[in-house]
Protein backbone atom coordinates (compact mmCIF):
# COMPACT_ATOMS: atom_id res chain seq x y z
CA UNK A 1 0.00 0.00 0.00
CA UNK A 2 1.83 3.46 -1.05
CA UNK A 3 0.41 6.39 0.70
CA UNK A 4 -0.52 4.87 3.14
CA UNK A 5 -0.54 7.40 5.87
CA UNK A 6 -2.48 9.69 4.56
CA UNK A 7 -5.62 10.05 2.14
CA UNK A 8 -6.72 7.73 -0.19
CA UNK A 9 -4.09 5.10 0.61
CA UNK A 10 -5.05 5.46 4.67
CA UNK A 11 -8.51 4.75 3.93
CA UNK A 12 -7.68 1.78 1.39
CA UNK A 13 -5.36 0.34 4.00
CA UNK A 14 -7.83 0.50 6.96
CA UNK A 15 -10.54 -0.94 4.72
CA UNK A 16 -8.35 -4.18 4.00
CA UNK A 17 -7.22 -4.39 7.86
CA UNK A 18 -11.13 -4.39 8.77
CA UNK A 19 -11.30 -7.47 5.92
CA UNK A 20 -8.31 -9.33 7.83
CA UNK A 21 -5.62 -8.43 5.16
CA UNK A 22 -1.84 -8.06 6.71
CA UNK A 23 -0.90 -3.96 5.46
CA UNK A 24 2.71 -3.26 4.42
CA UNK A 25 2.18 0.75 4.72
CA UNK A 26 4.59 1.73 2.21
CA UNK A 27 5.24 6.20 2.45
CA UNK A 28 7.37 9.06 2.86
CA UNK A 29 8.83 8.61 6.53
CA UNK A 30 6.17 11.47 8.09
CA UNK A 31 5.09 12.94 11.01
CA UNK A 32 1.79 11.09 10.91
CA UNK A 33 2.86 7.91 9.44
CA UNK A 34 3.13 6.24 13.13
CA UNK A 35 -0.43 6.99 14.08
CA UNK A 36 -1.56 5.77 10.45
CA UNK A 37 -0.03 2.54 11.03
CA UNK A 38 -1.30 2.15 14.79
CA UNK A 39 -4.92 3.41 13.44
CA UNK A 40 -4.44 0.19 10.62
CA UNK A 41 -3.45 -1.83 13.12
CA UNK A 42 -6.70 -1.34 15.39
CA UNK A 43 -9.01 -2.17 12.05
CA UNK A 44 -7.36 -5.42 11.49
CA UNK A 45 -5.58 -8.06 14.04
CA UNK A 46 -2.63 -5.81 15.06
CA UNK A 47 -0.43 -6.75 12.61
CA UNK A 48 1.05 -4.40 10.11
CA UNK A 49 3.79 -3.40 9.09
CA UNK A 50 5.41 0.24 8.14
CA UNK A 51 8.34 1.16 5.44
CA UNK A 52 9.56 4.30 4.40
CA UNK A 53 9.75 4.63 0.77
CA UNK A 54 10.65 7.07 -1.97
CA UNK A 55 8.60 5.31 -4.54
CA UNK A 56 10.50 7.18 -7.50
CA UNK A 57 13.00 5.21 -6.51
CA UNK A 58 13.24 1.57 -8.53
CA UNK A 59 15.52 -0.09 -5.71
CA UNK A 60 13.63 1.51 -2.64
CA UNK A 61 10.38 -0.14 -4.01
CA UNK A 62 11.91 -3.07 -4.57
CA UNK A 63 13.38 -3.80 -1.21
CA UNK A 64 9.99 -2.96 0.26
CA UNK A 65 8.10 -5.65 -2.20
CA UNK A 66 11.45 -8.21 -0.90
CA UNK A 67 10.60 -6.95 2.86
CA UNK A 68 7.21 -8.04 2.26
CA UNK A 69 7.85 -11.27 1.38
CA UNK A 70 10.08 -11.62 3.94
CA UNK A 71 7.98 -10.73 6.73
CA UNK A 72 4.17 -12.16 5.12
CA UNK A 73 5.47 -15.05 2.85
CA UNK A 74 3.22 -13.61 -0.19
CA UNK A 75 2.19 -10.43 -2.08
CA UNK A 76 -1.33 -10.85 -2.42
CA UNK A 77 -2.49 -7.18 -3.05
CA UNK A 78 -1.05 -4.24 -4.60
CA UNK A 79 -2.45 -0.80 -3.89
CA UNK A 80 -0.27 1.71 -5.77
CA UNK A 81 -1.56 5.73 -4.06
CA UNK A 82 1.54 7.64 -3.94
CA UNK A 83 0.96 10.74 -5.61
CA UNK A 84 2.00 14.40 -5.50
CA UNK A 85 1.25 17.83 -6.35
CA UNK A 86 3.11 20.33 -7.73
CA UNK A 87 4.44 23.49 -6.00
CA UNK A 88 1.25 24.86 -5.43
CA UNK A 89 1.82 27.54 -8.15
CA UNK A 90 0.25 27.55 -11.52
CA UNK A 91 1.95 25.59 -14.10
CA UNK A 92 3.87 28.47 -16.05
CA UNK A 93 5.03 29.42 -13.13
CA UNK A 94 6.09 26.10 -11.53
CA UNK A 95 9.83 25.04 -11.69
CA UNK A 96 10.92 21.99 -14.17
CA UNK A 97 12.62 20.59 -11.58
CA UNK A 98 9.36 20.62 -9.25
CA UNK A 99 7.72 19.08 -12.46
CA UNK A 100 10.36 16.63 -12.81
CA UNK A 101 9.25 15.42 -9.33
CA UNK A 102 5.68 15.14 -10.13
CA UNK A 103 6.32 13.06 -12.99
CA UNK A 104 8.73 10.95 -11.07
CA UNK A 105 6.39 10.08 -8.29
CA UNK A 106 3.29 10.15 -9.66
CA UNK A 107 4.10 8.55 -13.35
CA UNK A 108 7.49 6.67 -12.56
CA UNK A 109 6.41 5.67 -8.83
CA UNK A 110 3.79 3.78 -9.97
CA UNK A 111 5.49 1.82 -12.88
CA UNK A 112 8.07 1.05 -10.16
CA UNK A 113 5.77 -0.54 -7.95
CA UNK A 114 3.94 -2.31 -10.71
CA UNK A 115 6.76 -3.75 -12.30
CA UNK A 116 8.11 -5.41 -9.25
CA UNK A 117 4.69 -6.47 -7.68
CA UNK A 118 3.81 -8.40 -10.95
CA UNK A 119 7.17 -9.85 -11.21
CA UNK A 120 6.46 -10.76 -7.57
CA UNK A 121 2.94 -12.41 -8.39
CA UNK A 122 4.82 -14.54 -11.53
CA UNK A 123 7.33 -15.74 -8.66
CA UNK A 124 4.48 -16.58 -6.66
CA UNK A 125 2.99 -18.51 -9.57
CA UNK A 126 -0.40 -17.18 -8.97
CA UNK A 127 -2.40 -14.39 -9.62
CA UNK A 128 -2.70 -10.99 -7.82
CA UNK A 129 -4.45 -7.65 -7.65
CA UNK A 130 -2.54 -4.83 -8.81
CA UNK A 131 -3.72 -1.63 -9.02
CA UNK A 132 -3.30 2.35 -9.03
CA UNK A 133 -5.24 5.42 -8.42
CA UNK A 134 -3.71 8.98 -7.03
CA UNK A 135 -5.92 11.56 -5.90
CA UNK A 136 -7.04 14.50 -8.61
CA UNK A 137 -5.31 17.08 -7.17
CA UNK A 138 -1.83 14.47 -7.80
CA UNK A 139 -3.27 14.11 -11.39
CA UNK A 140 -4.13 17.06 -12.56
CA UNK A 141 -0.10 18.65 -13.05
CA UNK A 142 1.00 15.52 -14.73
CA UNK A 143 -2.02 15.80 -17.51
Amino acid sequence: MTEGASGIGKASAIAIAKEGAKVVNVDLEQYQHEAALNEIKQAGDGDALFIPVDVSDAEQVKKAIATTVETYGTLDIALNNAGIAATGVSFVEDTSESFEKVIQVNLNGIANGMRYQIAQFLKQGRRGYCKYGISTRSYCPTK
